[in-house]
């Protein structure tokens, strides 16, 4: 009974992790694509 419960630890870990991840990949992916437009110049209305 001790493994099913450990696993159910397990799989409840799992999921969160992957779900975290992907959020941290999706926030970095947009920081970049921000950073990048404003170094091209594009959205840069506070200059002005």
């Amino acid at each position: 009974m001790e493994f099913f419960d450990e696993f159910e630890i397990i799989g409840g870990i799992i999921p969160n992790l992957v779900g975290l991840a992907f959020f941290c990949g999706v926030i970095i992916y947009f920081d970049q694509t921000r950073k990048a437009k404003v170094r091209r110049g594009e959205k840069v209305p506070h200059h002005q």
